[in-house]
């Protein structure tokens, strides 16, 4: 009961849509060689390139070390929706440290604070990071819930209408939350997002840094849309994983009780590798909506532009731009894991 007590669904607040208004967008800059290795000055372009685009819809907040932030400046430029927060910081992956903002549909917005472990386990010395969405929050002077679980946020997809989709890679097979059930987690994610129907796939992309995160496999896209990556044959270390996710949302229902509308998204052609040999993960489900426009990864592959046609006809009133991210897979990272929306705080039609 006390659980309930402290927890958004309680007060109201639940996990709404991404292509809803955003106050601002939010990025962590990528600073320590330790990290990133030879790529960084590429991987850094590729940051304040992210940024300078999505500055041209709505402000973008850079949560920066200190000793990183007059780079930052430089490469990001000094247009005014940019402004910078100087904090302890190292992996860069926003979506996952910031908070994951909930609103109430009266004007209010709060966020949640998740457990973070590095992804698993993947980084280690993560104090900064599992402070960084307290740090923000008290930044933006908004309330601040503490979440039961380990989870990030490209975890979770959501369509703002009480429905969710995760996998169960991340949530269920990992050690995140190795002593919670599954009927704990989605009792968590109900009190915590908002959830009323949870639709689960199997596994993420081979090759995610986040260990399986949904959204380079599906997003929302709309009310009772959802588009999802598909490939053939001749990416075999990924097509049996996205055929059964498909075929799992095909059979599913939202929380209204409707069938979902899939839109299939074939992933880029090209084929990368990074330094260890291993093949990197591309995906377009990884878009990023904007006021006004929709953000949209670019691999310099063929069908850039086919993804940039079939997001132009689901967003028809927004201005669709590409952004390069291939130094972004190499290192990691898809464009959708380096940047999170705050919601705006206006009232619900």
């Amino acid at each position: 009961m006390e659980s309930f007590l402290q927890s958004p669904a309680a007060d109201g607040f639940f996990l709404c849509a991404e292509w809803e208004p955003h106050e601002r967008s939010i990025v962590q800059w990528p600073g320590r060689a330790e990290i990133w290795g030879e790529h960084l000055p590429q991987v850094q372009a590729a940051y304040a390139g992210l940024v300078r685009a999505v500055a041209e819809f709505e402000p973008v907040l850079v949560m920066v070390r200190p000793e990183d932030e007059a780079a930052a400046r430089f490469a990001c430029g000094r247009g005014g929706a940019i402004e910078f927060l100087s904090v302890p910081q190292e992996i860069g992956r926003a979506r996952d440290t910031a908070p994951l903002f909930v609103i109430d549909g009266q004007g209010g917005v709060a966020g949640v604070d998740w457990h973070y472990d590095g992804l698993d386990g993947r980084y280690l010395n993560t104090g900064d990071e599992a402070k960084a969405a307290a740090r923000l929050l008290e930044t933006l002077g908004l309330k601040r819930y503490q979440g039961p679980l380990v989870l990030e946020g490209g975890a979770v997809a959501a369509d703002g209408s009480g429905t969710l989709v995760t996998t169960e890679d991340v949530l269920l097979h990992s050690g995140r939350n190795r002593e919670c059930t599954q009927q704990e987690i989605e009792e968590a994610l109900a009190l915590f997002c908002g959830a009323r129907r949870i639709i689960w796939l199997g596994g993420g992309m081979t090759g995610d840094e986040g260990g399986g995160h949904v959204d380079q496999v599906a997003a929302f896209a709309g009310a009772g849309r959802v588009v999802v990556s598909t490939c053939g044959e001749e990416k075999p270390f990924q097509a049996e994983t996205l055929k059964d996710a498909r075929a799992e949302l095909a059979l599913a229902r939202d929380a209204r009780g409707r069938t979902l509308e899939i839109v299939d998204l074939p992933l880029p052609d090209r084929h990368m590798e990074d330094a260890g040999g291993r093949p990197v993960h591309l995906s377009y489900t990884g878009f990023y909506p904007v006021n006004g426009g929709v953000i949209v990864p670019s691999f310099g592959d063929a069908r850039d532009a086919y993804a940039c046609g079939v997001l132009g006809e689901l967003f028809p009133n927004r201005k669709i731009v590409n952004v390069p991210v291939e130094a972004l897979a190499l290192a990691g990272r898809s464009l959708h894991s380096v940047i999170t929306g705050q919601p705006a705080a206006l009232p619900l039609p």
